[in-house]
């Protein structure tokens, strides 16, 4: 911090006495040579020059801070996305056995689950779900915790005042979280179709991104299930939220469904329907994209 607050001061310095040095070694300079030299000491010119790498200090400083924290965003991200897989592959495995005891019957191994988590030990299956559920209680807090975090650490970003702004998204939720989580750095992406393709929101080659078995078209798609998965689960609150305040990507939304109903009218309503929640994504990427461009350029 303190080589930083007189990095300019330093440099100016070290200008200044060069150009003394250079003065001492030339005594036969000319008059105008030996006023430039001595101009380059001027109090108010000196003062401008610390001042203006000053504040580059200061802009180098705030890109360096940010960085760590979209990298700190990540690790956490990673952390609770892990977390979150290993309570949802417990849960899912004492349901199964809950069910298996109730001959097949979801809603009766349902009810059975949540009777044991409870606390009520007192059935038969208690003792095949007791480790998974000392699992669970173990990982609970672990995950709220990892999810907390994140959730504080993306509300320090530049970018969340906007995302404040806009509902569904907001600053509390785990939807900034989860973009820069999933994609890092926004600023790094060279345009916005390339943040698209990141979160699997693409078109390429005239088709929408999607998973190929095939090594050179899975290149070319780059598609992640878990970053598409992420985009639909904040379409889904954009959706809602939208709709209540009649918000713009609600007003996108409705647009692209007027438009396929004309152009596609054998689609089916749900095809419709998730045509529009992509659409209406990729719009909200797009603002959301240039709102992070302004907001690290300040």
């Amino acid at each position: 911090m303190i080589r930083d607050e007189f990095a300019g001061q330093a440099r100016f310095e070290t200008h200044a006495r060069n150009a003394s040095n250079e003065s001492d070694q030339a005594p036969n300079e000319t008059h105008e040579q030996g006023a430039a030299l001595t101009n380059l000491v001027d109090p108010a010119t000196a003062e401008t020059q610390i001042y203006s790498v000053d504040r580059e200090d200061d802009q180098a400083r705030n890109e360096t801070q940010t960085h760590g924290v979209i990298l700190e965003i990540q690790q956490q991200w990673r952390k609770r996305q892990d977390w979150l897989r290993a309570y949802n592959r417990l849960l899912l495995q004492s349901g199964a056995i809950c069910r298996r005891w109730c001959k097949g019957s979801k809603t009766e191994g349902a009810e059975l689950l949540e009777q044991l988590m409870s606390g009520d030990l007192s059935h038969p299956v208690a003792p095949a779900i007791i480790p998974l559920l000392v699992a669970i209680d173990c990982i609970r807090p672990e995950l709220h915790l990892a999810q907390t975090h994140v959730i504080e650490l993306a509300a320090s970003l530049p970018v969340a005042k906007w995302c404040a702004s806009v509902k569904g998204i907001g600053i509390n939720g785990i939807a900034l979280a989860s973009i820069v989580g999933e994609a890092g750095d926004i600023g790094a992406y060279k345009s916005v179709a390339a943040l698209w393709k990141r979160m699997g929101l693409a078109v390429i080659n005239g088709e929408r991104q999607r998973k190929y078995k095939d090594k050179k078209l899975a290149k070319l798609h780059g598609y992640n299930p878990s970053r598409r998965a992420q985009m639909y689960v904040l379409a889904e609150s954009l959706f809602r939220a939208q709709s209540r305040c009649r918000g713009p990507y609600r007003r996108a939304y409705n647009e692209r469904r007027s438009h396929t109903a004309l152009t596609h009218p054998d689609w089916s309503k749900d095809h419709s329907h998730k045509d529009a929640l992509r659409f209406m994504t990729k719009r909200f990427l797009r603002d959301f994209y240039a709102a992070w461009e302004a907001a690290n350029a300040n």
